[in-house]
């Protein structure tokens, strides 16, 4: 196993950030995890469309666990 050089990265949070701080939060990630060849797994609330935009893939989820109500590529779904 690998720890020190993941390909998952998970617990991203802008929870408390204002809309710019989290742009530029989700800015940094997205360059790090092209650049890195990582997949970004994150739970982010009512992002804005600029931050919404950033995502290359989506998955909604409904409030009972484990249950989906959409995921696609983030163009593909209304924002």
């Amino acid at each position: 196993m690998r720890f020190f050089n993941p390909k998952v990265v998970y617990s991203l949070r802008t929870t408390g950030l204002d809309s710019g701080s989290a742009l530029i939060v989700m800015k940094i990630v997205k360059k790090l995890a092209r650049s890195q060849n990582l997949t970004v797994l994150c739970t982010i609330h009512q992002p804005s469309a600029n931050v919404y935009s950033l995502f290359d893939q989506i998955c909604i989820l409904a409030p009972n666990p484990g249950n989906h109500v959409t995921r696609g590529l983030s163009q593909t779904l209304i924002y």
